[in-house]
């Protein structure tokens, strides 16, 4: 029987990476550390005659992710096969990827490879260190949580996770530009649309990437000029509370509030 760190083969844990896992290349987690927070950037101010600093608050840093790991094989030659196949699958020129921790399962962090890897061989197995950061910090839920509405009116809705997020809006509907508007107030945020939009349009507000835009025969046709406010709504751990209203020429058939729930 194989042994990972006391730990039989068969429960060893290991990690996804752009959607492979690292049993494909028989690697296997010899630790699993984490952090319990990323590093912070702290915003401090010294006045001249005050004792301590004036504290302006702090913001987190990139979070990362060290992956201590253990590679099996028949002998050297075939670690070195792996090493160049391992070399592939991580290489950090494909940009960032979805990192998929076996403890957690159910949620991913964007990262890549920021430093090299040297490995370093035990008898048959190679054993080396990979580090990988997200420059979100968050972990976010693999299964989204998402909310659909086919009527206007106010509802709630119970959302995971542990801290606030910036979701995705998407709207079905018609309107004609000034002769009706479509409403959406999310925990007291409200984005306003004025704009034109047919039956086979979505109307998407993207608190995220903070715009608006139609997405007309598969493109996108900005609608940022077309919402009243550019105070994009959020949605948070517990209860969220939504309004859904429209006026004058507005009519509004389904509306998706994608969470993007997730974690620090």
């Amino acid at each position: 029987m194989t042994i990972i760190s006391g730990i039989s083969l068969n429960n060893a844990l290991g990690f996804s990476f752009d959607g492979v896992h690292s049993s494909t290349y028989d690697i296997y987690l010899a630790k699993s550390p984490f952090n319990l927070l990323p590093d912070l950037i702290n915003y401090f101010e010294t006045i001249p005659g005050k004792p301590g600093l004036l504290d302006y608050g702090s913001d987190y840093k990139q979070r990362d992710i060290v992956l201590d790991c253990m590679v099996l094989a028949k002998n050297e030659q075939d670690l070195k096969r792996k090493s160049r196949e391992i070399a592939a699958w991580l290489d950090p020129a494909k940009g960032l990827k979805r990192l998929i921790l076996d403890t957690e399962p159910n949620k991913f962090y964007l990262a890549r490879v920021t430093k090299g890897i040297l490995v370093e061989q035990i008898a048959k197995q190679g054993r080396f260190e990979v580090t990988m950061t997200a420059p979100d910090p968050y972990a976010y839920a693999l299964d989204d949580e998402i909310y659909t509405y086919t009527k206007t009116g106010s509802y709630n809705f119970e959302r995971n996770g542990t801290a606030i997020s910036y979701p995705k809006i998407e709207i079905k509907g018609t309107n004609t530009k000034d002769k009706g508007k479509i409403s959406i107030t999310l925990n007291n945020k409200t984005i306003g649309y004025k704009g034109d939009l047919e039956s086979a349009e979505t109307l998407v507000i993207d608190s995220d990437m903070l715009t608006a835009y139609r997405i007309v025969n598969g493109q996108k046709v900005s609608a940022i000029n077309d919402i009243e406010s550019v105070d994009f709504p959020i949605t948070r751990p517990g209860q969220n509370d939504v309004t859904i209203a429209m006026e004058g020429e507005a009519v509004i058939t389904e509306v998706k509030i994608y969470s993007r729930t997730r974690w620090i």
